[in-house]
């Protein structure tokens, strides 16, 4: 049987293993795997994708307002109230984005590893020995755990 345990990268990994090793289990049973999270260089939040800070926000709420500005003003200008209140959405929508994806763009020349990069535990024991081993891994703090039963004979 194996237990699959999660642990976001920390001393608690180190810890565990400690407490696995008091327990019983041999080193060679257990094996570490750091994973490294994927960093996306995209300026759109996708389907798929979105680190949670909308792009388009300031821009709608400017083209909103340059819009009734325009509107409101195209009245006494030359070109009247809709080509205004056009040309002040356009250029409110165009000032808002700018505003959002400059320090985006800068937040990530400037950004450096935020330790989000996680460890998974994969430990081979027997049925009787996952019950002691699920709570050691609780105990320090794994995010998840899982089973796995080996399908070949004498695991």
């Amino acid at each position: 049987m194996y237990v699959v345990a999660n642990f976001q990268n920390s001393l608690n990994i180190e810890l565990a293993i400690l407490g696995l090793e008091k327990y019983g289990v041999l080193r060679r049973k257990i094996l570490a795997i750091p994973l490294q999270s994927i960093k996306s260089d995209i300026i759109f939040d996708t389907i798929n994708k979105s680190d949670g800070i909308s792009s388009l926000d300031t821009a709608f709420v400017l083209g909103t307002m340059f819009m009734v500005l325009g509107a409101i003003y195209g009245y006494v200008l030359p070109w009247g109230p809709i080509i205004c209140g056009l040309l002040g959405l356009f250029l409110g929508a165009i000032i808002g984005f700018v505003i959002d994806i400059i320090p985006k763009n800068k937040s990530k020349v400037n950004k450096k590893p935020n330790g989000e990069d996680s460890v998974v535990l994969l430990i081979n024991c027997t049925l009787e020995e996952s019950v002691g081993i699920k709570k050691i891994v609780i105990e320090n703090t794994a995010l998840s755990v899982g089973y796995l039963q080996n399908t070949e004979a004498g695991g």
